[in-house]
């Protein structure tokens, strides 16, 4: 019979292992799960998803299109053979063209419509006449609602690519617009139209430009025009967009109850430019401006977790004396306005208005300066400070969890180990206790044991194992020989 000693060590090594290998796995997926949810995107949003932007083919040329009215769109697909019936299942399908707008005020114009239909693979270009609404626009809508334009090129038109005025519901997505005056321009459109992963590149005013609420502006890439996106409305969101090398701005928004997160607004004159009220702007890259990162003369806002590096002018400017009771931290503040080093006595921001948080209040957490001398606070231009400036950068606060993780596999695979080698010497010394039971000697649980001569070898009597003809102590259970 196993001794109970020997059992329970077992027992305990079992335990470890399973214990161990238990913990192996799931750690892993723990750590990552609480990264992802303490974070929900870090810094490195600005690294942002491709566009994805169809490949079109040559289209059919057509003249220009003019559709006013649901009998009128009911009538010109009959004629014009356009698939669907303007159900939401079965929308209207305008597809496939070329369109010359040949000098006039339009392409394509859709006007006082709630059918569903889908414009989409047309080209739309050289609608150049500016004194006759929608004054050279390629795609026009006006009181319209359940439309969607998709993978078309409106580029090389006077007034916009794509013209919106009193439109709802619709969606404006993978379309390129260059060379207009603005790519994309919504007037007085409310109520969720979704702008997202259209290209607006090379227009002489803004690549996106709204004028509305309650819109969505996501994935979009805005570069090479004076604004990348102009955003005048409130409830709306301004997300995952890269406007960069614009003239002027990057996004320049004025409005209250918005989102402003993961955009990448770099290589313009200013990053972001925000007024209003109660917005937020999360995890923006606003870097490599020729003026300011973000400029700021909004109030009840929160500015966290962007990163603002190498600016020429200031990371971050609040210009306004009414822009206050605003938070700003957790934000990374990188040789902006000639700060490259602790000895530069440059501030990296500046505060107008005074009445400001540059901390979490919660957490008692301000910014990362990267020329802060590490004792006391960070004085900032004007007159504000930050009183808990961090030591280090805020997305490095990211790799905490990789620690954790590697500690955890370590002595995980500690425990593993010594599981094993318990579970291997009690495996010799079963295999030894059952050939001494094979052999008709009899174990007993006590204190000293009487080495027993097997062949040529000598055996403890307790437990079985081998042991040295000379030895005081059994090297296994450590019982006296006697």
């Amino acid at each position: 019979m196993v001794p109970t000693l020997l059992g329970l060590r077992v027992f305990f090594a079992k335990t470890l292992a399973v214990v161990g290998i238990g913990i192996l796995l799931l750690a892993p997926l723990a750590v990552l799960g609480n990264q992802g949810a303490e974070q929900n995107g870090t810094v490195g949003s600005s690294h942002l998803a491709a566009h994805a932007v169809a490949v079109q083919s040559r289209g059919a040329p057509h003249a220009p299109i003019h559709i006013s009215g649901n009998d009128d769109f009911e009538s010109q697909a009959a004629n014009e053979s356009w698939p669907g019936d303007g159900t939401e299942q079965n929308p209207y399908i305008i597809a496939g063209y070329e369109i010359d707008g040949n000098g006039g005020s339009s392409g394509i114009s859709v006007e006082y419509t709630d059918v569903w239909f889908v414009i989409r693979n047309c080209k739309v270009w050289n609608a150049t006449n500016i004194y006759t609404t929608p004054f050279g626009s390629g795609i026009f809508l006006n009181k319209v609602t359940h439309g969607t334009l998709s993978s078309n090129n409106c580029s090389g038109n006077s007034r916009a690519g794509i013209f919106m005025v009193d439109s709802n519901y619709i969606n404006i997505t993978s379309n390129i617009c260059l060379n207009n005056k603005n790519g994309i321009y919504l007037f007085n459109s409310n109520n969720y139209n979704y702008i997202s992963n259209n290209t607006c590149s090379g227009n002489s005013d803004a690549g996106i430009d709204i004028s509305g609420d309650h819109n969505n502006i996501t994935n979009n890439n805005c570069s090479g025009n004076r604004i990348g996106i102009f955003v005048l409305g409130s409830n709306t969101v301004i997300n995952n967009n890269r406007c960069y090398s614009n003239s002027f701005k990057g996004i320049c928004y004025d409005g209250s109850n918005t989102e402003i997160r993961h955009n990448v607004c770099v290589s313009n004159e200013y990053g972001i430019d925000i007024s209003g009220h109660q917005n937020t702007i999360m995890y923006n890259n606003c870097s490599w401006n020729d003026e300011r990162g973000i400029e700021m003369d909004a109030s009840d806002s929160v500015i966290a977790y962007n990163e603002l590096y190498r600016n020429k002018g200031y990371g971050l400017i609040i210009s306004g004396h009414a822009a206050d009771h605003n938070q700003i931290h957790h934000n990374d503040f990188i040789e902006n306005n000639g700060a490259t080093s602790p000895e530069m006595p440059y501030s990296q921001a500046a505060d107008y208005s005074g009445e400001n948080l540059w901390y979490d209040p919660e957490r008692k957490e301000g910014n990362y300066w990267s020329n802060w001398n590490g004792k006391g606070t960070y004085k900032i231009d004007g007159y504000g400070e930050d009183p808990y400036p961090l030591g280090h950068k805020v997305g490095e606060e990211s790799m905490e969890w990789l620690y954790w993780l590697i500690a955890i596999i370590v002595i995980t695979v500690i425990v593993i180990c010594i599981a094993i080698i318990v579970l291997r010497r009690h495996k010799k010394k079963r295999m030894e206790v059952e050939a001494m039971e094979g052999s008709g000697v009899e174990l007993g649980d006590r204190e000293t044991a009487m080495p027993v001569a097997q062949g040529e070898k000598m055996v403890c009597s307790r437990c079985g194992a081998s042991i040295p003809g000379d030895a005081n102590y059994c090297p296994f259970c450590t019982s006296k020989v006697r």
